[in-house]
């Protein structure tokens, strides 16, 4: 290869639309030329002509600054396809999000064709793509052009600039995930991590789903990181769709696959979102929780009862922990000093700890197969037995079970009732006498309650005692959340449902069935736009104060019933959890991992 000798600032990208701007004024206009031009601060155009393929590649790039403080460092480097279109929105967003503290610097790397008259459409449908197609003459030279990544330009770079040789990603969108996805399959380890966005999987009458079946055959393991995305109104969709639903059918060990399915945009209004989540995913364990900036924080605290001050500090915020999930559900501690919390749509556990950000615990946490009866396939609530194992509300399953560990193998608690398949298994939690208690609503199931699917005519709570027997103990419109009282006389369970939207206290018989029971505190007023969420997961501190998670964030209830107060979240939130020593609530928000520190300590602690 011969990189250029010259370095210059970026000021045209290829086919990037140009910015026109038109001024009417009584006095007559002047040529453009008499206006600069618009330059990307901070990029270089370096050239390169590769021995591997022939051909002759203008290469983008962005840099951080080289500072006092960053001397040395190494920074992630990020590889993208079709340079001439995405590398000024890719430059964006990755400012964006550095600036939001939710990525550290990147180094990008834009690679595009060099002439003024380049055909781009011709000369990717030649590099992107693995096999020959005859509506694209000259095509299929993939393995070319990934020689040229790995002999030519990434040794290249890395000798040029700062770039960290163990945190590569490589993103491409279209024929350029199509790529992705071949250089995956072909070298799973070249790069640390995948982002194909609109993948063409039917290119080649489905040449992406043929590689993967090969690669099947001879592989029980895909050592790789991949997130996929694509626009619901864009025809690819069912096709990656069924690709997805065919690499996971086949569980790698290894393979920490997100995909995320984008509303109401088509081929090119996915992009954004592809390459903004995509570049999350690659280098998730170095934002925000890793990073040794001021945390970001978010909410509000409102005080109804002076009571409340004793529970909540004054300056108490919530800190973003991690974000870029779709659902997160389901947290609890555990000793190790980890908590472990459910993406339910992404079907993960996701595993946290202090200084180490977030990692994949289990995936698939749920169903495993390829042909789903809902539309939630992951865990949903998790808590934890008296020996420490996790104790899983099983949606995609139908059940409850427990995870067996090291080997992360799942057993049955129950998934029936009288012979009928639950709903879907939404919290769970543990006596102290062992007993199960779980919540069915039909979040689980396509149809909610007029799903074909639901066998069960009501939606219950239950009981798994220790022999196994299974018992309904009470039903309710949607239940979802559940806690015990410190003395276990009472508990608590949530009710999700908009038009009756209250948490429920049901005494606790001495043979561990429930008595009637009564409204613990109605919030159906409180339902709407201004108060985003509903009646969802709860803990209960050592002193009786429910926290519970429903319209507006995070409600926070006096043993008597009084409200005493809500951390506003401004988003649904769906559960919370106590850890660390007791005074710090965990709390899943949406798409976010949030935590709060307290005055009291959570019950157990």
């Amino acid at each position: 290869m011969t990189p250029s000798c010259h370095r210059r600032s970026l000021s045209r990208l290829g086919a990037l639309a140009a910015l026109a701007v038109t001024m009417v004024t009584r006095a007559p206009l002047l040529s453009a030329q008499a206006y600069p031009s618009v330059t990307l601060p901070g990029t270089q155009l370096r050239t390169i002509t590769s021995r591997e393929t022939g051909r002759r590649y203008d290469i983008y790039v962005s840099s951080p600054a080289r500072t006092a403080a960053n001397r040395g460092q190494r920074f992630p480097v990020l590889y993208l396809l079709d340079g001439q279109w995405d590398f000024k929105l890719l430059v964006s967003i990755q400012g964006g999000l550095k600036y939001d503290r939710y990525l550290p610097d990147v180094i990008i790397v834009g690679i595009t064709y060099s002439g003024a008259r380049a055909n781009y459409d011709s000369l990717r449908a030649v590099d992107y793509t693995p096999v020959a197609s005859r509506v694209n003459p000259g095509s299929g030279e993939g393995a070319k052009f990934l020689s040229f990544l790995e002999k030519e330009l990434m040794p290249f770079v890395e000798r040029e600039y700062p770039a960290d040789p163990a945190r590569r990603g490589l993103m491409g969108n279209s024929l350029g995930g199509l790529f992705a996805l071949y250089a995956m399959f072909t070298k799973p380890q070249l790069f640390s991590g995948y982002v194909a966005g609109s993948p063409a999987v039917v290119y080649a009458s489905g040449g992406s789903y043929v590689q993967e079946a090969e690669y099947a055959k001879t592989h029980t393991s895909l050592p790789a990181r991949l997130f996929i995305s694509v626009g619901t109104d864009e025809p690819l969709v069912a096709p990656v769709k069924a690709f997805i639903d065919s690499l996971r059918s086949r569980n790698y060990s290894d393979l920490v696959l997100e995909t995320r399915t984008v509303a109401e945009e088509r081929h090119s209004g996915n992009k954004p979102e592809a390459l903004n989540r995509g570049m999350r995913f690659l280098f998730r364990d170095t934002t925000a929780a890793a990073q040794p900036h001021a945390p970001i924080t978010l909410g509000t605290i409102e005080r109804l009862d002076p009571r409340l001050d004793a529970l909540v500090p004054r300056d108490a915020r919530f800190e973003v922990l991690a974000d870029g999930f779709d659902w997160s559900e389901g947290p609890v501690w555990r000793k190790d000093g980890t908590l472990l919390f459910s993406d339910v749509p992404q079907n993960t556990i996701y595993r946290w700890k202090e200084g180490e950000g977030v990692s994949v615990f289990l995936r698939p946490s749920g169903l495993a197969g390829s042909t789903p009866l809902g539309r939630e396939l992951g865990s949903n609530g998790l808590t934890l037995d008296g020996d420490g194992a996790l104790i899983i509300a099983d949606h995609g399953n139908r059940q409850v079970a427990r995870l067996v560990e090291p080997k992360y193998h799942k057993v049955t608690l129950a998934d029936r009732f009288q012979g009928k398949r639950f709903n879907s298994p939404n919290d769970v939690v543990v006596r102290r006498n062992g007993d199960v208690y779980f919540t069915d609503p039909p979040y689980g199931l396509a149809g909610l309650d007029a799903d074909p699917n639901k066998e069960l005519p009501h939606n219950g709570i239950y009981r798994v005692a220790a022999n196994g027997e299974v018992t309904l103990l009470a039903t309710q419109t949607f239940p979802n959340g559940l806690a015990f009282s410190p003395d276990e006389r009472t508990l608590y369970v949530a009710n999700s449902d908009p038009k009756h939207a209250v948490w429920m206290a049901y005494d606790v018989k001495g043979d561990g069935t429930l008595g009637a029971g009564r409204v613990f505190f109605d919030a159906t007023p409180m339902v709407g736009d201004a108060n985003p969420g509903l009646p969802d997961g709860m803990r209960i501190d050592a002193k009786g104060n429910l926290f519970a998670t429903g319209p507006g964030g995070i409600l926070v209830f006096a043993p008597d019933g009084t409200h005493l107060g809500t951390l506003r979240t401004g988003q649904p939130t769906a559960n919370c959890a106590f850890g660390n020593d007791g005074s710090t609530m965990y709390v899943t928000s949406n798409h976010q991992l949030l935590r709060i520190r307290l005055t009291t300590s959570g019950n157990g602690f």
